[in-house]
């Protein structure tokens, strides 16, 4: 639900251009999935369903959004958190800045700690990190969490699809 009463109009149409930005950007990014969707080859003996069905789905689920920012910001119903100057407001900014940096530091060390210590570990840092970063001040919990659904997607790609995910050089005691 929009709040106009809090919403200040910026300068020079900023919010028209910031809206058609995002629009746009998200209409390139469904037409970049897409692209690589239609250009997955498939053997003639595969099914209907091939492997290019998800990213075709989320394509079009990406060209759905940049529609609707497109049209909201054409019908001036594009209000976001910079465009607010209560102080309520730019605690809101401090607090979406720290998530997102929490967020940025679960991916970076997933990147890093993936080769190392495996695909369970290091998804149960990112996911310990992402639930910081949402309001989750239980750590333990968080990791323990993470640890257990980062083992079960393990086990239904490696054993139940056959796709190879790193174990980690860590478990190598060889």
């Amino acid at each position: 639900m929009i709040d106009d009463d809090t919403a200040v109009a910026p300068a020079g149409g900023r919010r028209l251009r910031g809206g058609l930005l995002v629009g746009l950007g998200f209409l390139g990014l469904a037409a970049f999935v897409g692209t690589g969707a239609l250009t997955i080859g498939v053997t003639p003996s595969y099914s209907r369903v091939g492997p290019g069905v998800f990213p075709a789905a989320i394509a079009g689920g990406l060209a759905a959004v940049g529609v609707a920012m497109i049209a909201q910001a054409l019908t001036g119903r594009w209000i976001t958190d910079w465009d607010r100057s209560g102080e309520r407001d730019r605690a809101s900014r401090r607090r979406g800045r720290a998530a997102l940096a929490w967020v940025a530091l679960g991916l970076v060390l997933d990147l890093v700690l993936m080769e190392w210590s495996g695909f369970v570990i290091a998804s149960a840092v990112l996911f310990a990190a992402t639930a910081w970063a949402f309001g989750d001040r239980r750590p333990v919990q968080a990791c323990l969490l993470g640890l257990l659904l980062a083992a079960a997607i393990f086990a239904v790609f490696a054993y139940g699809l056959q796709v190879r995910l790193p174990a980690g050089s860590l478990w190598n005691f060889g």
